[in-house]
């Protein structure tokens, strides 16, 4: 009956210097074999402990990234529809907000998000965004090495810590467009995406050459833009048409923009058999910031701001988790410095 004493637990204390006292050393507890558990300190409450030893930054989700590089790009048959503005909102939105972590215990990172402009014809990134070179001109006209690596000519966006490769500043059209073709943008993709970028957003034109065709065919998703507009409407049905005869209905996803009240597309999405992933709002100060050379969101301007946050939140779903207030997370911060018992 002596050997069968049942299990028993001793608290194991952490290994700090404390002060000398003139007591005699305890006795040293027997060890047992059973697994170790952890334990709050009952000594010491959660307020005592300082928030830096565990992430209780909330502001936003930061979940475990385990796939590969995504392909974004904005698509629609007819110009003016605000393929750029998305593009350059959608980007901005996953760099500023889009956190990750590499393992369930790694520290919180941004998102790493380049912001690419295929418009060889209106290179309008550089607007949004108020920076003019260098441009993707300047990689293909570099003559200084034999072979330029495009991540050299990534220009990086303070205000939001976006990446961006520019377009060419002049429109590549007739002889010109012979500068730019296919190989030359599998090469920028293929070296951006072996760089580590998780997100890579695409601007291309409205026409459907053999660029747009591959930048297409490569994308993970395409967003399809329609206004609230008869002339938008027709060219959106004319698009998804030749884009289902290219086999990528499958990536197709919806989005109205520039909406007003009393305009209603559910006709259109009933006969393409799709829903609209996101409604953009019309509203001015689209115009301002456009203006203004900086992306709309860097002001959160309240409704639109939501509705361009709703369209980033279908790309990187963990923009619309919610998040835990500084006081839910305070309960458990004896996880941080729990004792062992064994």
């Amino acid at each position: 009956l002596r050997g069968d004493r049942g299990p028993r637990l001793s608290v194991v204390t952490s290994q700090t210097q404390s002060s000398p006292t003139h007591e005699p050393p305890p006795a040293e507890p027997v060890h047992f074999a059973d697994d170790v558990i952890e334990l709050p300190d009952p000594s010491e409450s959660a307020s005592e402990h300082a928030e830096g030893e565990i992430d209780v930054d909330v502001t936003e989700p930061a979940p475990v990234y385990l796939g590969g590089p995504q392909v974004i790009t904005f698509f629609s048959a007819k110009g003016g529809t605000g393929r750029t503005t998305l593009a350059t909102e959608v980007a901005a939105l996953l760099a500023m907000k889009g956190r990750y972590r590499e393992s369930p215990t790694g520290p919180r990172q941004p998102l790493r998000v380049v912001l690419i402009d295929f418009d060889l014809a209106s290179a309008n990134v550089s607007a949004r965004l108020g920076i003019a070179q260098p441009t993707m001109l300047d990689y293909l006209s570099d003559l200084t090495v034999p072979h330029p690596d495009p991540r050299d000519y990534i220009v990086h966006h303070q205000a939001t810590g976006l990446d961006v490769l520019l377009g060419p500043s002049k429109c590549l059209a007739g002889d010109r467009t012979e500068l730019f073709g296919v190989p030359q943008a599998a090469h920028i993709l293929s070296a951006l995406k072996a760089a580590g970028y998780q997100f890579l957003v695409l601007d291309m034109s409205a026409s459907l050459g053999n660029l747009e065709t591959y930048l297409l065919e490569t994308a993970t998703r395409i967003y399809c833009v329609v206004t609230p507009t008869a002339g938008s409407v027709q060219s959106l049905y004319r698009g998804v048409e030749a884009l289902r005869r290219l086999g990528l209905g499958r990536k197709l996803q919806y989005v109205a923009n520039k909406m007003r009240d009393g305009f209603s597309l559910s006709e259109p999405m009933s006969d393409l058999n799709g829903s609209l992933v996101a409604r953009i709002p019309y509203d001015p100060a689209f115009d301002t910031s456009e203006n203004r050379h900086e992306p709309i969101v860097l002001r959160n301007p309240g409704t639109s701001g939501d509705a361009l946050r709703g369209l980033a939140a279908s790309v990187y779903p963990a923009l619309q988790l919610p998040t835990l207030s500084r006081s839910r997370l305070r309960s458990f911060t004896w996880l941080s410095r729990g004792r062992r018992a064994g």
